[in-house]
């Protein structure tokens, strides 16, 4: 049997302006009002929404292209919640990412589980 140690949150949608970010938003003012211990990655380098609303939580790492999601999700994991708002535009990339490390045997496979 294997202990969760952390959470990856993170919303997918292909079309901008569709909320994501402020779901993420949401998700920090609860996390803090309920004392939940979490951390933030901004990706989303045209808005910079996590980044700019909250430069003392939020840790700004640009998603433009597949070479950097490992990058990024090394980052995630530092504590037992941790949201990333990626670009809309970077929806199927990161979803096609995910399913080769799902399937690639990869020791990530558990953060997509």
């Amino acid at each position: 049997m294997t202990t969760t140690v952390s959470r990856l949150i993170t919303s997918f949608q292909s079309t901008g302006r569709m909320g994501r970010s402020t779901l993420q938003q949401a998700l920090i003012s609860w996390f803090a009002f309920a004392g939940v211990e979490f951390s933030a990655i901004d990706c989303d380098s045209e808005h910079k929404t996590l980044s700019s609303w909250y430069p003392d939580i939020a840790t700004f790492f640009p998603y433009r292209r597949d070479d950097d999601l490992l990058p990024i999700l090394n980052l995630a994991g530092t504590g037992p919640v941790e949201l990333i708002d990626f670009p809309a535009q970077a929806t199927q990339s990161v979803l096609n990412a995910c399913h080769h490390f799902r399937h690639s045997g990869s020791s990530r496979t558990t953060a997509f589980d």
